[in-house]
């Protein structure tokens, strides 16, 4: 296997990481013909620039955010109240 920098292997794995949506660490390793300690070091490196999530053997994509926490319990909140008081109307009307 050709000797790689270290940017070009993790292009390489984020490559991979999207087109299967997880890597193995063990595969990578045999893959680019180096130690499993320079695959986790890779993706630990990856991990911290938000390329990745890591997880035990390998990583996974980073999952989308869903938006601040707050956001979505204020759209909670709107779609309770607006189920009240429309259950409260139909009462009225009964």
């Amino acid at each position: 296997m050709q000797d790689y920098l270290i940017r070009e292997r993790q292009d390489i794995i984020l490559q991979r990481l999207k087109a299967s949506g997880r890597v193995l660490t063990t595969d990578l390793a045999a893959e680019f013909a180096v130690s499993e300690d320079t695959i986790r070091r890779d993706l630990r490196d990856m991990a911290a620039r938000g390329l990745c999530e890591r997880v035990y053997g390998g990583a996974l994509p980073v999952a989308p955010a869903a938006g601040p926490l707050g956001a979505r319990d204020r759209a909670v909140d709107a779609e309770k109240r607006s189920s009240v008081a429309c259950l409260r109307a139909r009462s009225k009307t009964a």
